[in-house]
Parts: C-alpha cells; sequence; structure tokens
C-alpha cells in the first residue's frame, strides 16, 4: 500500500513541474541570438597550438619541403679519396735516360784499313770511326729508382664525390608535406577558424527573454 501512495504522489509532482515549466515558457517570447546570429554556432580561432593560418609547419623536413639524407658514397664528406702513382723524382717519369757507350767499329782493326796503292797495301784510317776504332752507341738504360716504371709507389688525393656533388648530402622531397614546408590543421582543415556550439542558445539559434 505505501509504494502505491509514493507512486500516485510521484506522478502528481511531475503533472505540476510540468505545468509550472509549461507556464513559464508561454510567458516568454522567443527571440533570435545575438551572438550567433540563429545558426547556433559561433566562429572561433583554432584551439590547435600548433596552427599557423591554417597551416602547421612540417618539423619532419623543418620547413623546407626537402629531406636531407647523409651521402652513402662519401659518408657526408663530399669528396672522395683515391690514389694514383707517384712520379719519380728522379727520372720525372721517363722510366729512362739515353746512355752511350763505346764499341768496336767492325769495319776496321783499332781504327786502321787496308787498302792498295801503287801496288802496295797501305793502312789508312777508318772512316766509320776516324781511326779511333770504335763508335759511340746510344741506348736507354732504365732508371734505378723506379726500376723503369716511371713512378715510385702512390700517393693519395680527394676529388669531389659524384653523387652528391660535394655537398656531402642528397636532398629528398618530404613525403609528409608534399614538398610544401606545411600541411593543412587537421583540426580547422586549413581554415584558421573552427565553428563551435553557441554558448549564448546552448545552439538553438533562439533564446527566451520575458514579456
Amino acid at each position: 500500500m505505501g509504494y502505491k501512495w509514493h507512486k500516485i504522489i510521484m506522478k502528481k509532482l511531475f503533472i505540476i513541474c510540468l505545468t509550472l515549466c509549461v507556464t513559464s515558457v508561454m510567458a516568454q517570447s522567443r527571440v533570435r541570438c545575438d551572438i550567433c546570429g540563429g545558426s547556433g554556432e559561433r566562429v572561433a580561432k583554432c584551439t590547435n597550438s600548433k596552427c599557423h593560418n591554417g597551416a602547421i609547419y612540417c618539423e619532419s623536413c623543418d620547413y623546407k619541403g626537402t629531406k636531407d639524407t647523409r651521402c652513402s658514397n662519401c659518408s657526408g664528406s663530399g669528396s672522395l679519396t683515391k690514389y694514383r702513382n707517384k712520379t719519380c723524382s728522379y727520372c720525372h717519369g721517363n722510366k729512362y735516360f739515353p746512355m752511350e757507350r763505346q764499341e768496336k767499329c767492325t769495319h776496321c782493326r783499332n781504327g786502321q784499313r787496308p787498302t792498295t796503292q801503287n801496288g802496295q797495301t797501305v793502312y789508312i784510317n777508318c772512316s766509320y770511326c776516324r781511326g779511333a776504332g770504335t763508335i759511340p752507341v746510344s741506348y736507354k738504360a732504365a732508371c734505378r729508382q723506379c726500376g723503369g716504371r716511371g713512378y715510385d709507389g702512390q700517393e693519395s688525393y680527394s676529388v669531389t664525390c659524384n653523387m652528391c656533388g660535394g655537398r656531402g648530402y642528397s636532398s629528398s622531397r618530404c613525403t609528409k608535406c608534399e614538398g610544401k614546408g606545411c600541411y593543412p590543421c587537421p583540426t580547422c582543415d586549413g581554415y584558421a577558424k573552427i565553428k563551435q556550439k553557441c554558448q549564448s542558445c546552448w545552439g538553438e539559434g533562439y533564446v527566451y527573454v520575458k514579456d
């Protein structure tokens, strides 16, 4: 029995409160909200702290649109070390020295040649060696320092890296910002402003004022 009476009392209280609310609403006029102009929404600045006029600077490429990667060919130094043969300082790369030696003349004997004059054999100076008995012969002697190779050991030298052009790094397009250096803010879609529910009319577009 107590539960039944409690239910009846609660039902009557609900009817009384509903009547009061309807009476209060009927005593007020509904007018358009001046804050949102009746749209129920208000435009506010983007709440993303990284947003700059609707764009977010790409930190992946440091706002440049390209990413620098250390050159794998030169390890970032921009140059390559190569080796070449070191020119012999003694023969200056000529390998051989022109030399001359005396050889025995094959056209005479000790510079004298026999000939017949007036039926007698006489000896005269050889016209090839001019009586010397030897003739000069030119030849090439190999350099004693480099052994006729023209170089003595190797030396190192530097050349510009052909892969990075001496910069030490290679640039590639940033895939995050597509080479632009920034990308649209995901909060405001690049508009720098967002729409929020009007706090004055709670998104209804109108407010109630007493008559």
